[in-house]
């Protein structure tokens, strides 16, 4: 194996280790990824600076790893937690400040928002137990500039393939000479 090959390798095996650690700290650092989903947050209504949570401000253009959770295990949550829910056909993420065990009801709010919402328990889908902001932003990023992406991945592919190709040329002279 020649050494460019081995530091392509090495890069490879980098860039893996470094996505499957980002993806295990956004899980809360578990390994077990079932009953879970990523999800971008495009508001900023959890953005309303840090608290003494274990899920502090999300910022927009965040993204969080949710644990789906049942409508049985929705009691037993923490105050604080970030939890998410169904209000119609968006999923929304805000904090758990209230439960009414027997009403079958909890309270939410955004961080950064001066009004509070109601949410029956069947419409409670999980709780956020991880966040990533730097993430989120590339994510926003190619989201937003899906075009422009997939060109610059065009054009930094066919330089590439152009850079080598005038290094073997170079080196087909020199051994030539």
């Amino acid at each position: 194996m020649t050494r460019r090959n081995i530091l392509k390798l090495v890069a490879i095996i980098a860039l893996v280790a470094v996505a499957a650690a980002s993806l295990v700290h956004l899980n809360d650092g578990s390994l077990d990824f079932s009953d879970r989903e990523i999800r971008l947050i495009i508001t900023d209504s959890m953005d309303g600076g840090p608290t003494d949570f274990r899920i502090s401000t999300i910022e927009k253009d965040s993204l969080v790893m949710v644990r789906h959770i049942s409508q049985e295990e929705v009691p037993t949550i923490e105050i604080g937690t970030v939890m998410q829910f169904k209000q119609g056909d968006i999923l929304n993420h805000h904090r758990l400040v209230s439960i009414d065990v027997d009403g079958g009801f909890i309270i939410t709010k955004g961080d950064n928002l001066p009004v509070t919402e109601t949410i029956f328990f069947e419409d409670v889908t999980g709780v956020v137990v991880g966040k990533n902001h730097p993430a989120g932003i590339v994510v926003s990023f190619v989201k937003d500039n899906l075009i422009f992406t997939i060109l610059a991945i065009i054009v930094l592919m066919t330089s590439a393939a152009l850079i080598r190709e005038i290094l073997a040329e170079r080196k087909d002279r020199e051994e030539g000479s």
